[in-house]
């Protein structure tokens, strides 16, 4: 019939404005080795140790460690590199990583470029609201590492992560 407009449904209309997404992990390096232990702090440490020269750092960086449910090394994700003393940081980044893992739980480590180990409040501040979150998502926090060159500090071991209400007891030895 010249001169009628076919008219479109709802669904012809949304569908055509939709955009689709895919999302994938692209795995920017491999590891040295499968089966890198992180069933404790001193493990955990060691294996950030082989990836990052923590001496030489001047801008403070967040990352978690992805693990499978044997504690071992599945992932490891820098989250986001801050200034001098800051690091802007959010669940969803961490979360995000650690669900296209498929990890069954994250240790989350941030460094301090001054050499200071010891958590600061708004370390403590921003554990707790990514412990909290954690709970939700299935995905337990079991430690957050402040490291630098001089050493770290565990979270789970300073007692930090039971005030929580954290899950660790079952996953770290």
């Amino acid at each position: 019939m010249k001169g009628c407009q076919r008219i479109l449904s709802n669904v012809e209309v949304f569908s055509m404005r939709l955009n689709r997404y895919s999302v994938q992990l692209v795995r920017d390096q491999s590891p040295n080795g499968y089966n890198l232990d992180a069933s404790s702090s001193r493990a955990a440490f060691d294996v950030l140790r082989s990836y990052f020269d923590f001496g030489a750092m001047t801008a403070e960086i967040f990352g978690i460690l992805t693990l499978d449910t044997r504690n071992r090394v599945i992932g490891l994700h820098e989250i986001t590199k801050g200034n001098l003393n800051t690091s802007v940081i959010h669940p969803r980044e961490i979360f995000q990583r650690a669900i296209l893992n498929n990890a069954n739980s994250i240790i989350m480590f941030h460094n301090h470029p001054s050499g200071n180990i010891e958590p600061s409040a708004e370390d403590i501040q921003i554990t707790k609201l990514l412990v909290d979150a954690g709970k939700l998502m299935g995905i337990p926090i079991i430690d957050h590492l402040v490291v630098s060159s001089e050493g770290h500090t565990s979270m789970m071991e300073k007692g930090l992560l039971n005030k929580f209400g954290g899950d660790h007891d079952e996953h770290l030895d």
